[in-house]
């Protein structure tokens, strides 16, 4: 048997990961063709007094050039709206709206349209902090926003908490130490691309994972870990396979720990290969300020069909 970090004469068992593929999210500008699309968008029931309709968001954008509307799309299906904009008297670019359908909700959707949104700001604005206002009760917000960064420094505005992301200090998309946006971004990036090197480098010293497969659980260390990506990524580069990975969930648990759960695949040809696997993973920020993966709770075997 090969799990997670281990080898085996199953070339997937090491990491024991299958595909499930998803849709990428486009953010694609509102026009003539689609702007009736975006309007009819709406949240959940719960969620509109929150924020302002689209249409009402489409209507400012109209007479104001420096807003940003943008559709939301994954597989030519809308799944959300955002708009940003720069205020010229505060400089400072703020992000005005962001709603998610309520079929797409709880599946990281949101979290993808703020971290496209953030790059496309920083590209267009760099240096600059990005602002943020909510309802202090939207706790779906703050959770949503304090995980990717944003601060509150005191402020509210017509009674709106208002946080900001500090400016990445080369004008560019923060990918520092201390981001942990980031650093999962490099390390969704170095799986992706089977870099054993690269994925080596975010994993822990005192590391240590629990395994689920064929009804046992098993436990190990960094070590064995690391054997048993070094055979997967092995595998998949030697047949040309590819890795597809999904961001299921992320959870702050508290302060320098976050929880992410990943479904992670391998892909051939165009077909699956094997049963899907979920990866429980927990990261922590060192007192330097630099993240690494420290635990990890591993699900085998997961029939595709029973996955949302």
């Amino acid at each position: 048997m090969q799990r997670a970090g281990h080898l085996s004469t199953d070339p997937w068992a090491a990491v024991r990961l299958s595909t499930v593929t998803t849709d990428p999210i486009a953010l694609i500008p509102i026009d003539a063709s689609n702007w009736r699309t975006a309007a009819r968008l709406r949240p959940a029931p719960e969620q509109e007094r929150f924020l302002a309709p689209n249409w009402y968001s489409l209507l400012e954008a109209t007479y104001d050039p420096l807003m940003r509307p943008l559709l939301a799309v994954a597989d030519e299906e809308p799944v959300g709206f955002v708009m940003y904009g720069f205020e010229p008297e505060e400089d400072q670019p703020w992000v005005y709206r962001l709603m998610v359908a309520p079929a797409h909700q709880g599946r990281g959707v949101g979290r993808e349209i703020m971290r496209q949104t953030i790059e496309r700001i920083r590209q267009e604005h760099p240096g600059h902090a990005i602002g943020v206002s909510y309802e202090p009760d939207n706790e779906r917000a703050a959770r949503l926003y304090e995980s990717l960064g944003f601060e509150h420094h005191g402020r509210f505005i017509e009674g709106e908490k208002v946080v900001r992301l500090p400016a990445a200090t080369d004008g560019t998309p923060d990918t520092t130490r201390s981001s942990f946006e980031g650093f999962l971004t490099r390390y969704l990036r170095a799986w992706r691309e089977s870099s054993f090197e690269d994925l080596q480098a975010t994993i822990a010293p005192d590391y240590a994972a629990r395994e689920h497969a064929d009804g046992e659980l098993s436990d190990f260390g960094r070590a064995e870990s690391l054997e048993g990506w070094k055979g997967g990524f092995g595998f998949a580069r030697q047949h040309g396979a590819t890795w597809q990975l999904e961001l299921l969930q992320r959870v702050p648990m508290r302060p320098g720990e976050e929880l992410v759960t990943i479904r992670a695949a391998l892909k051939q040809d165009g077909k699956l290969l094997g049963p899907a696997n979920l990866f429980m993973q927990v990261f922590r920020r060192s007192e330097d300020g630099a993240w690494a993966l420290v635990r990890s709770y591993i699900e085998t075997g997961v029939e595709v069909r029973a996955l949302p």
